[in-house]
């Protein structure tokens, strides 16, 4: 019998993420993510768009504060001495 080898790696590393869960906990995630993979793949993207979406507020953000700098500089620049 031929055992799946990406399934082992996949145990290996949830048991090395996750060393307080059983065995028996590690195979009952996978099985549910199995069952389930069209909402878990869903609940990611999700995920991944809301992380994207806080990153690009977060660049903004960035670019509004350097370019206060950039205004604050010269205005200093601009000012008699």
């Amino acid at each position: 019998m031929r055992v799946d080898r990406d399934f082992i790696e996949r145990r290996e590393a949830i048991r090395s993420a996750f060393p307080t869960l059983t065995l028996k906990e590690v195979y009952g995630a996978i099985k549910f993510h199995l069952g389930h993979r069209h909402e878990a793949d869903e609940d990611l993207a999700a995920r991944s768009r809301a992380r994207d979406a806080a990153c690009s507020r977060v660049k903004r953000m960035v670019r509004f504060d350097e370019l206060l700098t950039l205004v604050a500089l010269d205005l200093h620049a601009a000012s008699p001495e």
